[in-house]
C-alpha cells in the first residue's frame, strides 16, 4: 500500500513538472514573441506611432492590428491626451493598448486575465498606461487622472489630506469601501463573497458614482474624469435643481462642489470650470431670446461674461467651444438686425403708397429714409458678421480643437461667406471640411492640436488674431 502511494506520488511529480516546463515554456515564447513586437516597433516606427510621439512626447505601444488596424482609438486617445495637456502637463513612459487575445498579452496581464474577473479597461502604474480596444475618451482621461494625482501628491502632498476630509461623515470616520474590499472584489471565485449589493445612495455621501467609494485615488479620477469628460452630468450636483413640474427643488451637492473646488485648485481639472458652466447654462436662454427677437440683453451679457473668462483663463480648453457659440451669438443677431430693418423698410415702403397726399418734399425726403435705411442694413449685416468671423477664425486658432466644434466651426464660416456673396472663400472652407474629413480617416492624430490650420494657412486664411475685428458688445461697440 505505501509503495502505490509512493508509485503515484511520483507519477503525479514527474508529470507536475513536465507541465509545469511546458507551461514556463510556452508562456516564455509569447513573451519573447510580444518582446520582439515593441523591439520592432521601436526601431522601425509607423508614421502613426511616430507622429503620436513627435506631438504628444509619449511613445504608444501594442501590436499592429490594436494600434495600425484600430484608428479610432488611437484618435480618441490622442484628442484625450492633447485636452488633458493643455491642462496640466504629465509624463508618461508608455501608453499601450492590451490586446484582447491571451497570447499576445505580457505576463502580467496573463496572470491578471487568470486570476481576476478581468472587467477593468485600463490601468496607471509606474508612469505607464494600459488600455483595452474600445476603452474610450473616458477610460483615458480617467487614467491620466491616476497618473496627474501621482505627480500633483509628490509635489503638494497636502492635497491627498484635504481631498480625504471631504470624504468621511459627521464622526470623522472615512466613506471609502477600502482597498481590500475593492482588490478581493475583482478575484475570481471569491470575489462574490466582497461585493456589497446594498444600494448605497452614494450622491449624498458626496461621490459622482459607487465607485468612486473604492478608495480615495478612484474617487479623484472618476471625479476628475467626469468634469472633463461628460462635465454636463454635474450639473445637477453643482448647481441643484430648480423646482418643476416632475420634480421638487433639489439643492447643490455641496461635498461634489468641495471637491470640484479642490481639483480646480490643483489643476487637476481645467482652472474655470465652474464658471464655465454657469456660462454653458446661460447660453441658451441668450441664443433663444436673439432668435425669437424678443431682447439682446441676455446675448451682451454673455458676450461680456464670456470675453472676461477668456482673458482670466488664456488657452483654455473651453476656447473652441466658447468662440463658437459667441459666433453663433453674433451671427443670430446679423439676421436679427437684418429682419428689423426690413421691417422698417416695409413700413416706410408701404406709407409711400398710401401717401397719395404727399407733397413731392415729404416723398423725396421718405426716400432718402428709405435710401439710408438700406445702407444702414447693409453695414451693420456686415458689420456684425464681420464680428462672427472673427470669433470663428478665433476659435480655430485655440490651443485644443475637439473635433465636434472644429468641424462645427469650418461650416459655420462656409455659410458666413456664402452670406455675403463670398463664393471663392465659402468654396475654400468646404474644401476645407473634407480635408479635415480626409485627414480624419487617415489617423491624423494631430487634429486635437494642430486642426487643418496649415492647410487653410496655404490657400491665404490669416490666423493673426492681432488684425482681427473685435466687437465689444453685441450692440455694436468696438474695441
Amino acid at each position: 500500500m505505501q509503495s502505490r502511494k509512493r508509485t503515484v506520488f511520483d507519477y503525479c511529480r514527474k508529470w507536475g513538472k513536465r507541465l509545469a516546463l511546458a507551461g514556463i515554456l510556452f508562456h516564455g515564447a509569447t513573451q519573447l514573441n510580444y518582446w520582439r513586437n515593441d523591439i520592432t516597433n521601436s526601431v522601425n516606427p509607423s508614421p502613426v506611432r511616430s507622429e503620436f510621439y513627435e506631438e504628444y512626447g509619449i511613445p504608444i505601444r501594442g501590436w499592429k492590428a490594436d494600434i495600425e488596424e484600430n484608428p479610432e482609438d488611437i484618435k480618441d486617445i490622442a484628442e484625450t491626451v492633447c485636452r488633458e495637456k493643455q491642462t496640466r502637463d504629465f509624463k508618461l513612459k508608455c501608453i499601450r493598448v492590451e490586446p484582447g487575445n491571451y497570447l499576445k498579452k505580457d505576463i502580467l496581464e496573463q496572470v491578471v486575465t487568470v486570476v481576476t474577473n478581468n472587467d477593468s479597461v485600463g490601468w496607471c502604474y509606474l508612469d505607464r498606461l494600459g488600455l483595452k480596444r474600445k476603452a474610450g475618451e473616458g477610460t483615458v482621461s480617467h487614467e491620466i487622472k491616476h497618473q496627474k494625482t501621482y505627480e500633483v501628491i509628490r509635489e503638494h502632498p497636502e492635497f491627498l489630506e484635504k481631498w480625504d476630509k471631504l470624504a468621511r461623515d459627521e464622526n470623522g470616520k472615512s466613506l471609502y469601501i477600502g482597498d481590500f474590499a475593492t482588490y478581493c472584489e475583482k478575484i475570481r471565485i471569491i470575489g462574490k463573497l466582497f461585493r456589497d449589493d446594498n444600494i448605497i445612495d452614494y450622491e449624498k455621501l458626496g461621490f459622482v458614482s459607487d465607485y468612486a467609494r473604492s478608495n480615495i485615488y478612484e474617487d479623484i479620477a472618476e471625479t476628475c474624469e467626469r468634469a472633463e469628460i461628460n462635465p454636463h452630468d454635474l450639473e445637477s450636483f453643482l448647481f441643484g435643481i430648480k423646482p418643476n413640474p416632475h420634480n421638487d427643488k433639489i439643492p447643490r451637492n455641496e461635498k461634489i462642489v468641495a471637491k470640484i473646488k479642490l481639483a480646480e485648485e490643483y489643476s487637476m481639472i481645467p482652472s474655470g470650470f465652474m464658471e464655465f458652466h454657469e456660462l454653458y447654462t446661460t447660453y441658451q436662454d441668450a441664443y433663444a431670446s436673439l432668435e425669437n427677437g424678443v431682447e439682446t440683453k441676455k446675448a451682451e451679457t454673455y458676450l461680456r461674461n464670456s470675453t472676461d473668462f477668456l482673458n482670466k483663463h488664456p488657452n483654455s480648453v473651453y476656447e473652441c467651444e466658447l468662440r463658437r457659440k459667441r459666433g453663433e451669438l453674433l451671427e443670430s443677431r446679423t439676421l436679427f438686425e437684418a429682419c428689423s430693418k426690413s421691417h422698417e423698410l416695409d413700413s416706410i415702403h408701404k406709407m409711400k403708397i398710401r401717401s397719395v397726399q404727399s407733397t413731392l418734399s415729404e416723398l423725396e425726403d421718405m426716400q432718402k429714409e428709405e435710401t439710408r435705411l438700406f445702407r444702414a442694413q447693409k453695414a451693420d449685416f456686415r458689420n456684425y458678421l464681420g464680428a462672427a468671423i472673427s470669433e470663428y477664425e478665433r476659435s480655430l486658432s485655440s490651443g485644443f480643437k475637439d473635433r465636434f466644434n472644429y468641424m462645427t466651426v469650418l461650416s459655420d464660416l462656409k455659410r458666413c461667406y456664402e452670406m455675403l456673396g463670398d463664393e471663392k472663400t465659402a468654396k475654400l472652407y468646404d474644401d476645407a471640411i473634407n480635408e479635415y474629413g480626409n485627414r480624419y480617416n487617415n489617423s491624423d492624430v494631430k487634429l486635437a492640436s494642430k486642426g487643418i490650420n496649415d492647410y487653410l494657412e496655404g490657400r491665404g486664411i490669416s490666423f493673426d488674431i492681432h488684425e482681427q475685428r473685435k466687437l465689444e458688445s453685441i450692440s455694436g461697440g468696438k474695441k
